[in-house]
């Protein structure tokens, strides 16, 4: 099956691969469930191909003006590193490497054309569509057949546990297709910065009133994860975007938000709680992140520099019963890739920072802010250390061009 897929992907490219390329991106989340290999997913190999067809069809990629070429070379340098003075893994690297970042290439030029990005917003207001529904199923039903498939299936990848009885907060917490609770709640987070920046803007490609009941769907499916990390990344967001509107618009929100509160006040008491009494719910806690520090600490110190290597988080997962599920991605990398992998995941989120800023984008310097609250809080299994560039590589495309029509008319 999975090669059928991937086959149909590659006939659709040659086709059309605009459209294509802005489908894989908008479904990243679900396609990177799909193996290919035990390690290889199918997103990663799309990615690969379409970078192949990419060069193919306009030679030199070092020509375009990209803004995270920084990124690029220092995840480079740490992996090749990492490989070079441990065991390799080339292929996975390679895949990593490729789908990641080297394709963020492809889709800033894509997305350049305005075309480009409707296709793009249009695929994933169906994704978000689909995911949001469906969770909405999951917690009305509290079962979830697909994720018990998921289990089960050998064509899906990541899915060791079946976590589908996994309570939290008097419910359910509910994964909907995605591989993660935290993951799903990532992605919720995301989409609703997304939609909001479209309605700010007025980019009508969709019907304004399902703009409003996506963004809806967003922060309840957010609280229906029943992920504290989450939660925490959708108010947060909240409040930044919130600065943005003005007073009238502010107030609005506000009133909605503490009308909300009151009513659920009882389920907003236990989140609230859980933050300060971590034992009071299930899931990680003050004790298990210290633990795992601690265990970090001990095989960083083995290789600070350079790290174990792709295997290194398995090995001490393997050793160390309390590494397991491993609660931030910095530990994850400080294993793997040492510093030089810390420096490489730094530079991509400072550069976040840096060029949402400098394109005066408060929407993308949100994406790239609740991104490295959740990888810090979480590892979010399902989504990529590099996910949140094509995002704010979208909005950053998106508010370029207002800026432009503004100059267009203006002159």
């Amino acid at each position: 099956m999975s090669y059928l897929l991937l086959i149909i992907f590659i006939i659709i490219l040659l086709y059309k691969y605009n459209k294509a390329c802005c489908f894989i991106v908008a479904f990243y989340p679900l396609l990177s469930m799909i193996g290919m290999t035990d390690s290889i997913n199918l997103f990663q190999t799309l990615s690969i191909i379409s970078i192949l067809l990419f060069i193919l069809k306009y030679h030199n990629i070092n020509r375009i003006k990209f803004p995270f070429y920084l990124t690029i070379i220092l995840i480079i340098v740490s992996y090749t590193i990492s490989n070079l003075m441990n065991i390799a893994h080339w292929p996975t690297s390679i895949a990593i490497i490729a789908s990641e970042y080297i394709f963020t290439i492809v889709f800033w030029s894509i997305v350049s054309n305005k075309n480009n990005r409707i296709y793009f917003f249009r695929y994933f207001v169906i994704f978000i569509s689909i995911i949001c529904l469906y969770e909405v199923y999951e917690f009305l039903t509290q079962s979830n057949p697909l994720y018990d498939f998921y289990v089960n299936s050998s064509m899906f990848i990541g899915y060791d546990a079946d976590r589908s009885e996994d309570i939290r907060f008097g419910t359910m917490r509910c994964h909907s297709l995605m591989r993660d609770v935290g993951a799903m709640g990532t992605i919720c987070c995301m989409a609703f910065c997304i939609f909001f920046f479209h309605l700010k803007n007025g980019l009508k490609n969709i019907n304004t009133y399902y703009l409003y009941i996506l963004i809806a769907l967003c922060i309840i499916c957010t609280f229906l994860t029943g992920t504290r990390t989450v939660i925490l990344a959708l108010i947060f967001s909240m409040i930044i975007i919130s600065m943005s509107l003005n007073l009238k618009r502010k107030l609005y929100l506000w009133l909605l938000s503490s009308f909300m509160i009151i009513i659920f006040i009882d389920y907003f008491q236990e989140i609230i709680m859980s933050f300060y009494d971590t034992q009071s719910v299930s899931g990680s806690s003050t004790y298990m992140r210290h633990w795992q520090y601690l265990i970090v600490m001990n095989a960083f110190e083995k290789s600070p520099l350079y790290g174990l290597g792709l295997e290194g988080t398995s090995i001490v997962i393997n050793r160390y019963v309390g590494a397991f599920g491993l609660e931030s991605v910095w530990f994850q990398i400080l294993i793997n890739y040492g510093l030089l992998g810390v420096i490489a995941f730094s530079a991509s989120l400072l550069q976040g920072f840096y060029f949402s800023l400098k394109y005066k984008n408060i929407i993308a310097f949100t994406i790239v802010a609740l991104f490295l609250l959740v990888k810090t809080m979480s590892s979010i299994p399902g989504i990529g250390n590099g996910y949140f560039l094509y995002i704010i590589i979208y909005l950053i495309k998106c508010k370029n061009s207002i800026y432009e029509n503004r100059y267009n008319n203006n002159a």
